[in-house]
Order: structure tokens, then C-alpha cells, then sequence
């Protein structure tokens, strides 16, 4: 029995290790195939801790440990209810999955017996130790700054900074017991080595703020424990700035000093953004993952520093997908976590037992690495990457566990071994089977369909061989909003190449029906809105039908999508086209105009931009606007000198003075 109960215990432990190793390469959708690496783990450990001795481990725990649970648990409760109040975009359970790392990880340690905890902890460590050497070679050959397997290297510093205060820790814990150390303290020299060389002025501020409170914690414990073993630690940290900042050279000061010289208009920009939508958004929310989704309606044309695929601010973003209930739970364990280092840590009472000082510290300092994380995600995204989340949430509870030592008493999870073993069902295992399935069935829907936006403005933009298979998934499957965005995609480029009126028609019918089901799911998207309102009127147009009323439904709704999304040049052009049809030439031309503001204004280079100014400049050579007409030849020189009727309009006005390249 008891070999059993063990093995049982090390398959738990296994399939956590194998989450957090494939959360190190899961970035979320755009790693379709870490998905069941992730995903299926999260499935099973999850049944396991509902299903044998259901909150066993809560009861004989400290009240913070009961309240971040129960926060934790309300958290991702109204995340999946702003997912499905949102339509379920595809891409919020990706993310949901990512967020119940956090509290699974938590939850799991508080059931794990002491010695399988420790293996958990040291584990983990070990990986992103080792990952971390992987970066510094990475960046001694390739990369212009360390990474890893992350896409982001702010990301990757957060998970940098987690980990060298949890190594920190352990030094600590293990130093001062007289067990060996050699290995952790090399192990804390590579990841502060790793930390500068991934030039993250976020997480270098985060960790000045974790060292400041490192600092402070250890001079509470500094009269009673041995100076030699608390200070090697912050050595070895020394050791690692030291070599890194000498493999940066006088660039480690150039960045350094840009944490307060740098222009940091675009996250304010981007933040101010966030908060309009927010405002419009803020009560339910609008479902993990999706603020790249609704941020394009409030995005300032300024802001061109970033992708805006993130609010560079965990919170605010949370605040926008998840709504402000769900945003004030995940705040409210920040603050529960920081007031429990104030209380046990900083301002504990001075021992004079050893054992429990080393205790006290060592979960001090573990709390801490929990603290820079929340610090971090106050200027960067950290809490939206598995591997992040699955070591906060080991930290975590063993900070607590090491704080409150002496408070809990531990019970050999999963069954003890000697108790009444009730009738297993088999529900909950069938449950967990079928959504593995359907984990894996995504992640190779996912990779089939490639995660590219489809450009469906371009007949063959799109591998046709995956049309058919996309119009069936997205029929039987029709949450998988990147199923019906290329299904949309097939019926597009089928509506602008066929020549019989009857199929083209159907086709286009098709692509509408397509992009209807594509706005349920994903409210801003600039080719479905286009599609939805310029398509009905296709019939018309064909049939050189020029009445304003005609048009006039198709003509305000391409008017709201330039609002809301404006850098969707298909509706410009779309609109623009409509106008000229119903002769409405001036006003046709002020929209292509607008459209070229914000290549002026933003950097890069849009899709349909040559279009854009080719038609701008025929219609106001067609209205005797020469100058504007001349601005746009110009223009279309500069990006591509093919345009035959640029070079015949600037040779006509004498103004090609130079020699273009047919």
C-alpha cells in the first residue's frame, strides 16, 4: 500500500515537472503543439485534488492560505464567465489554462507531503537553471538579447527573477542547516547572470525592489544567524551582475541609465487606451487574451512601440478581460501576500531558536520572489505564461508553508495510507479523458490552420488545400475562431474570382455568413466587419445601381469600422468605392486621405498602402486637386516606381527627375 500511495505521489509530481518543461516552450496560441503538454496535466491534476480527499489540506492550514485560495478559485470562476459572456473567443481558454496553472501548482503543493514539495521546488529550479544556461549560449552566438525558449525576453527576465530569489531561498534554507550548497550558489550566479544579459529594465527594477526587501529581512534575522552563510548568497548575485555587465560593455550602462532617461510615451499611451476600453468593458469583461481583440477600437495612431497584443500592465489588462470583480481577486493576493511579509517577515518578532529563524527567512525570501513578480507585471506581461505562473504558484506555497512553520500540520495527501479508501468513480477520469481529447484535437486543428491571419484581401492569400478542411471545422467546431476566419477566407477569394453570377453570389453569400459567425467570437476584426457590411450590396454594384439609399446601411457601418479599427485599410478602400459610386467623389477622397495619415503617422507598412495612394491620387487628379495628386505620385514612387499611372502623371507634369526602373 504504502509503494502504491509513493507512486502515486511521484506520477503527480512527474506530471507537474512536465507541464512546467512545456510551459517554458507554450506562449499560448502561438505554440499550438505545447498545448496538450500543458494543458492535459493541468486536466488530470486537477481531478486528482477534487476527487481524493477533497480539501483535506485547506482545513489544517493558516487562514491566508484558505483566502488566496478562495481568491484564486473566484478568480478563474469569473474568468471563465467573462470568457463566456464574451462569445468564448478561441483564444480565452488558451490563457484560462495558462491562469489555472496558478492556482493548481498552489493548491498542489499544499497537498504534497514535505519531502515531495522540496522535490517539486528543486526540480523546477533545475529547469530553469538549465534553461538559463541555454540562453546565455543562445546570446553568446545568436541573439541580441537572452530569451530562451521565450518569445519575449521580459517574460523570460520574469521568470528569470522568480527564480533567483527562490534559489536565493533555498541557499538560505540549506546553508544554514549545514547541508551542501556549491550547486545552488553557481545556480544563483548563472540566473543573475542571465537577468542582465536579457536587458529587461522591468525586471532589473523588480529586482532592485526584491533586493531592497532581501536586505531588510535578513539584517531582522542578522543577530542570530551566521553573517558568512547570509551573505554568500547576495555574492554569488554580485558574481553574476559582475559578468554580465561585462559581456554588455558600456551597452549595460546605456540601458541602465534609460530606466529613467527613456520615453516611455507608448506604455502610457497604451495604458490610457486600456482604461478607455475598460471603462466600456469593465464590469464583466471581455474573456482572457483577448485585449489584442478589443484594443484596436481605442488605440491611439501614436502608439507605435508596441504590438498591442499586451496592456504591458498584467493588472490593467486583467482588469479589461476579466472585468473589475475578477480584476480586485487577483489584486486582493497581492496585497494578502505582501501583508503576510510584513507581518511574518519584516516585522516579525525577533527569535531566538535558530531552526525557526531559518524558517522565517528562507519563506521570506520566497515571498519575495512572489513579490517581484507582481512588481514586474506593473510595467511588462508575466502572469500570462505557464511556466511563470506554475513556479509563482510553488513559491507561494511554500513561503507561506515556511512563514506559518509550526502552523500546519501535515497530512499525507492523495488518501493516507492507513485510512478507509472510498469507491473510485469513474466520471471524473472519463471527464478528464474527453477533454485531453479535445485538447489534442485543438492543438492540431491549431497547427493544420497554421495561427496565421489569413490575407483575404488577395485572391490565393490563403493555401487553398486547407479551405475545405476549415469550412468543416468551423461548421462542427465553431468556437475556433481561426477555423471560420479562413473559411471566410476561401469564400472571399472564391466571390473574386468566379465569373458566373449565380456562384459568385454563393460564394459571396458564404463569406458573410462566414464573417457574421467570426464577429460572435471576436467582436474587432477589420476584414469580417468589411466583408459583413460591403458584401449585401454586391448584387447592386454589378448591376451599376448609383442610388444613395441603395448604399447608405453599407456605407455608415464601413464608417463605424474606420473608427473603430483605424488601420483596416480594406474599409477604407471599401468605402471609398462606394462613395465614388453614388458620386460622392470629394468625400471619397477625404477617406483615402484620412487613410494615408496614418501611414504618416505610424511607421510601419500597412497592407493595401500602394492602393491606397494610387487610388487617392487618380481621384484627386479626376477633382483637379493637383497638389494632392502630386503628393500621392510621389509617394508611390518612393515605395514602388512600377506605378504606371504615378510615372505618367509626374512625367506629364515635368516633375520625374529621375530614372525609374520599368
Amino acid at each position: 500500500m504504502a509503494r502504491l500511495f509513493i507512486m502515486h505521489i511521484l506520477n503527480i509530481v512527474l506530471l507537474c515537472l512536465l507541464a512546467f518543461v512545456g510551459g517554458i516552450f507554450y506562449h499560448g496560441p502561438s505554440d499550438a503543439l505545447w498545448l496538450p503538454v500543458v494543458g492535459i496535466p493541468l486536466v488530470f491534476i486537477m481531478v486528482m485534488l477534487l476527487t481524493d480527499q477533497p480539501a483535506q489540506a485547506w482545513k489544517t492550514s493558516p487562514m491566508v492560505v484558505k483566502w488566496v485560495g478562495l481568491c484564486l478559485t473566484g478568480f478563474l470562476a469569473w474568468g471563465l464567465g467573462s470568457a463566456l459572456l464574451g462569445g468564448w473567443p478561441a483564444v480565452s481558454y488558451w490563457y484560462w489554462l495558462t491562469f489555472a496553472w496558478l492556482l493548481t501548482s498552489f493548491g498542489l503543493m499544499e497537498r504534497l507531503p514535505e519531502r515531495h514539495r522540496d522535490l517539486v521546488l528543486s526540480a523546477s529550479l533545475g529547469i530553469v537553471v538549465l534553461t538559463a544556461v541555454a540562453a546565455i549560449v543562445d546570446y553568446a552566438w545568436f541573439s541580441p538579447r537572452a530569451s530562451g525558449p521565450f518569445i519575449d525576453p521580459n517574460s523570460f527576465a520574469a521568470l528569470i527573477n522568480v527564480a533567483i530569489f527562490v534559489a536565493l531561498s533555498e541557499y538560505l534554507r540549506r546553508s544554514l542547516s549545514g547541508l551542501k550548497t556549491r550547486l545552488i550558489w553557481m545556480a544563483v550566479a548563472i540566473l543573475a547572470l542571465t537577468l542582465i544579459l536579457t536587458q529587461s529594465r522591468g525586471a532589473w527594477l523588480a529586482f532592485v525592489g526584491g533586493a531592497c526587501l532581501y536586505l531588510f529581512v535578513t539584517w531582522r534575522f542578522w543577530h542570530i544567524l551566521p553573517r558568512p552563510a547570509v551573505l554568500k548568497g547576495p555574492a554569488a548575485v554580485g558574481l553574476g551582475f559582475i559578468l554580465g555587465a561585462g559581456a554588455l560593455g558600456v551597452s549595460f550602462f546605456d540601458r541602465a541609465e534609460s530606466v529613467v532617461t527613456s520615453d516611455q510615451t507608448a506604455r502610457l499611451l497604451i495604458w490610457d487606451s486600456t482604461l478607455q476600453a475598460i471603462d466600456e468593458h469593465g464590469w464583466v469583461g471581455t474573456g482572457l487574451g483577448t485585449f489584442k481583440l478589443y484594443y484596436p477600437e481605442f488605440r491611439y495612431l501614436e502608439e507605435t512601440g508596441t504590438a498591442g497584443d499586451m496592456a504591458h500592465n498584467d493588472y490593467l489588462q486583467l482588469a479589461l478581460e476579466t472585468g473589475l470583480p475578477g480584476a480586485m481577486m487577483f489584486a486582493s493576493v497581492v496585497v494578502l501576500v505582501f501583508l503576510t511579509f510584513l507581518r511574518r517577515g519584516v516585522f516579525a518578532r525577533k527569535m531566538q531558536k535558530p531552526r525557526e529563524a531559518i524558517s522565517r527567512l528562507s519563506g521570506s525570501v520566497m515571498l519575495i520572489a512572489v513579490l517581484t513578480a507582481f512588481a514586474h507585471a506593473l510595467v511588462n506581461f508575466v502572469f500570462y505564461e505557464a511556466a511563470i505562473t506554475i513556479l509563482i504558484g510553488i513559491a507561494l506555497s511554500v513561503g507561506l508553508r515556511r512563514l506559518y512553520s509550526g502552523k500546519f500540520h501535515d497530512v499525507d495527501a492523495f488518501r493516507a495510507v492507513d485510512g478507509p479508501r472510498r469507491k473510485a468513480s469513474a466520471l471524473p477520469w472519463l471527464f478528464a479523458g474527453l477533454l485531453s481529447f479535445g485538447l489534442v484535437c485543438d492543438a492540431l486543428i491549431a497547427t493544420f490552420l497554421a495561427l496565421e491571419s489569413p490575407h483575404v484581401e488577395q485572391p490565393g492569400g490563403v493555401d487553398s488545400d486547407r479551405y475545405r478542411m476549415a469550412q468543416l471545422v468551423s461548421t462542427l467546431y465553431p468556437l475556433n475562431t481561426k477555423a471560420t476566419e479562413y473559411a471566410m477566407a476561401a469564400e472571399f477569394n472564391e466571390a473574386a474570382n468566379m465569373p458566373i453570377p449565380p456562384i459568385k453570389e454563393m460564394a459571396e453569400k458564404l463569406a458573410v455568413d462566414n464573417a457574421k459567425r467570426l464577429l460572435r467570437y471576436k467582436e474587432r476584426d477589420c476584414m469580417a466587419q468589411t466583408v459583413v457590411a460591403e458584401f449585401p450590396t454586391r448584387v447592386a454594384q454589378r448591376n451599376g445601381v448609383t442610388d444613395p439609399e441603395t448604399y447608405s446601411e453599407a456605407i455608415g457601418s464601413l464608417r463605424v469600422a474606420n473608427r473603430q479599427l483605424p488601420l483596416c485599410m480594406p474599409a477604407y478602400l471599401e468605402l471609398s468605392d462606394l462613395l465614388v459610386l453614388v458620386d460622392q467623389k470629394a468625400d471619397a477622397l477625404d477617406v483615402l486621405l484620412d487613410a494615408t495619415k496614418v501611414f504618416a503617422i505610424r511607421d510601419e507598412d500597412q497592407p493595401n498602402r500602394l492602393e491606397v495612394l494610387e487610388r487617392a491620387g487618380q481621384l484627386a487628379e479626376e477633382l483637379g486637386e493637383a497638389q494632392v495628386a502630386l503628393r500621392m505620385a510621389v509617394s508611390l514612387i518612393e515605395n514602388e516606381a512600377r506605378s504606371e499611372w504615378a510615372l505618367e502623371f509626374l512625367e506629364e507634369h515635368g516633375e520625374l527627375r529621375r530614372p525609374v526602373t520599368q
